[in-house]
């Protein structure tokens, strides 16, 4: 694109003389994906950017190993100094590649900054974005296009790594060097559709993104220029009807130390990135609605039927739906790829992020829910709003398990009545605060319901409170706690281990 400048006037000629006019489709994705097969023709197919501010001693680790474990894809090396004090620019200037540009931002003014600029200039159907600190390994870019291409609704896919949260770390054990890393990388790095997650956020540390989908959702929002921008992020990934992909089948090395950290400073900006989230989304919370992950209550699910079936899931109050990602994922390491997935929620604010979820999402009360299905419907039920929130819960524990196939999960959530907080909240209201509306139901009255339904099968987990959560958790002394003992009729063992339990969770088997 030239433009062509006179004294009077500026003419610029967009050249489409080499594209067909689009095919229409009925299909949201089909349409976009007629679109841009037109817009990539002729271009290379992936773009790798790495983008670097100073740090040249990781910045060539990055490269070199980029350029060493991506021999078998055709791919365009992009390269943006952002404004580095070092030697970057002439570093990137002496790297030997046939397909490569370079980037050079004057002044760091921020990452955001440089990650839109690529965002807008890169043709390429994919890019992968890496940071200076990102050590790639064999078979990275070509198991994450194979993941990638196998959906048209994915538009970001990671691989896992070291030296990062969310769950996207894995455990490789002690190892010497990165000769020693890259041997382990070798053998794990195989493409193994059952080792693809989806999730409802992600850290890109590495991240490999659709050049369809950034154009539709838009780039990274400078509104974000602090804690949660990649929770916004990923906000407007499942919102456009994409989804992510977490794929464990896919290691690199993230070579990052956690530097001494400015406490205070981190504290206004978390605060300042949660108020703007909740801003720009509707009151969501992008801890608790998002990251309520149920995967660790799941393990002990074995479904017994064929794993070309569709698997039925139900997810009841599951709020922005993690939930129900937990299950699918689950069951898909054990070969179940298939899914129907429907969603009943008492909370409106939900609707539109479980709708980019589920086949199927009903908003009402919850006493209308054996309204919408029929008994033995599904083969896994999952929920997260605890049962004793709820008016008449063994009666809604009855109307649940009655939705179950024979030999179908349930798992469920019941609050602690002899926790901390709620002691501290009989004791102290108004410095606490809050409204406890949970029910007087304890977990005994639970297991004796579900007795009556002829069931043996129950797993129970604690979910203890993080210390965060419970900032009065130093009253709990053994005083405090040798004095309920006295009044309760219990060992002060026991009283101080319900006293730290938030939840109970149970697994049924029905």
């Amino acid at each position: 694109m030239i433009p062509y400048t006179d004294n009077k006037e500026q003419i610029i000629n967009i050249d489409t003389d080499y594209m067909e006019q689009p095919q229409r489709a009925y299909d949201l994705f089909q349409n976009r994906v007629c679109i841009y097969e037109n817009i990539h023709s002729g271009h290379c197919e992936v773009a790798v950017c790495i983008i670097a501010f100073n740090r040249l001693d990781k910045t060539k680790l990055c490269v070199e190993s980029v350029l060493k474990y991506t021999q078998d894809i055709e791919y365009k090396l992009v390269l943006l100094d952002n404004g580095s004090t070092d030697q970057t620019l002439n570093y990137f200037k002496d790297i030997v590649h046939p397909n490569k540009v370079i980037y050079h931002v004057t002044k760091n003014v921020g990452a955001i900054y440089a990650g839109t600029l690529l965002m807008r200039e890169i043709k390429e159907k994919y890019m992968a974005f890496l940071a200076n600190d990102c050590i790639v390994t064999s078979n990275w870019l070509s198991n994450m296009l194979i993941c990638m291409k196998s959906d048209r609704q994915i538009g970001m896919v990671c691989p896992v790594s070291t030296n990062i949260s969310n769950f996207q770390e894995i455990y490789i054990g002690e190892y010497q060097n990165m000769e020693e890393m890259q041997q382990f990388a070798a053998q794990h790095n195989k493409s193994n559709p059952l080792l693809w997650e989806e999730r409802m956020r992600l850290i890109p540390v590495l991240a490999m993104y659709k050049k369809e989908m950034l154009d539709i959702i838009g780039v990274l929002d400078p509104g974000f220029y602090h804690e949660f921008s990649d929770d916004e992020f990923s906000a407007r990934i499942r919102r456009g009807g994409y989804k992510m992909v977490l794929c464990l089948d896919t290691f690199i090395e993230h070579n990052h130390f956690f530097e001494e950290r400015n406490l205070e400073k981190e504290n206004i900006s978390t605060n300042y990135g949660f108020l703007n989230y909740q801003k720009k989304f509707g009151n969501i919370n992008p801890i608790t609605d998002i990251q309520n992950y149920i995967r660790q209550y799941l393990l002990n699910i074995q479904l017994d039927i064929g794993t070309e079936q569709y698997i039925k899931i139900l997810g009841i109050d599951v709020k922005c739906g993690g939930p129900l990602l937990d299950v699918k994922n689950n069951i898909r390491k054990a070969g179940y790829l298939f899914s129907n997935i429907k969603t009943f929620t008492t909370n409106i604010s939900y609707y539109t992020d479980l709708s980019n979820i589920a086949e199927e999402v009903i908003h009402n009360d919850i006493q209308y829910l054996k309204k919408y299905y029929t008994p033995g419907s599904f083969h896994i039920i999952v929920t997260d709003t605890p049962l004793n929130s709820y008016m008449n819960s063994l009666e809604l524990l009855d109307t649940i398990l009655n939705l179950l196939e024979k030999d179908g999960y349930l798992l469920i959530s019941l609050k602690n009545n002899l926790d901390i907080t709620k002691l501290l909240r009989i004791v102290d209201w108004e410095r606490i605060g809050g409204i406890d509306e949970s029910t007087n139901i304890e977990i005994q009255d639970i297991i004796h319901q579900i007795e009556k339904h002829q069931i043996e099968n129950v797993w129970i987990f604690n979910e203890p409170f993080l210390p965060e959560e419970v900032p009065t958790l130093k009253l709990v002394t053994d005083n405090f706690v040798n004095a309920l003992s006295g009044v309760l009729g219990e060992t002060a063992a026991d009283i101080k281990e319900k006293l730290l339990i938030k939840k109970y969770w149970l697994l049924i088997k029905k």
